[in-house]
């Protein structure tokens, strides 16, 4: 999801990942800056295996690792949904995701791409 001012294009699932990944994605005029949502348990567990494909660990040292040959700067946690409601309507570009239920609690947000549905197992 990213902020609905944001005349953003749908992104795919290969884009997502490689933003989180710490990859530079341009896409429709913007830069992809990816946030990372951690209200939730659950959903950032959901998130790891179904976008990122990795555990937490691998995916904390992937980032490392990244930062540490590349530089750049690894995406930002946020585990208030209102700092992180802030932060996608202050910088359009800015990526997250949530669960459909809590998108209507964040309005100004509009999905760029579905990632996943059905039961989480």
């Amino acid at each position: 999801m990213a902020t609905a001012e944001a005349n953003m294009p749908p992104l795919t699932q290969a884009e997502i990942r490689k933003a989180y990944l710490g990859v530079a994605i341009r896409k429709g005029g913007y830069d992809i800056i990816p946030v990372r949502n951690v209200t939730d348990p659950l959903l950032y567990e959901v998130f790891l295996q179904k976008i990122i494909f990795m555990s937490a660990r691998k995916y904390e040292h992937q980032l490392t690792n990244r930062v540490l040959k590349w530089g750049g700067r690894r995406p930002a946690r946020y585990s208030s949904l209102l700092l992180l409601a802030k932060d996608l309507k202050q910088h359009p570009g800015t990526i997250t995701y949530m669960w459909a239920r809590t998108l209507e609690a964040v309005p100004g947000t509009k999905v760029v791409q579905e990632l996943w549905a059905g039961p989480v197992n």
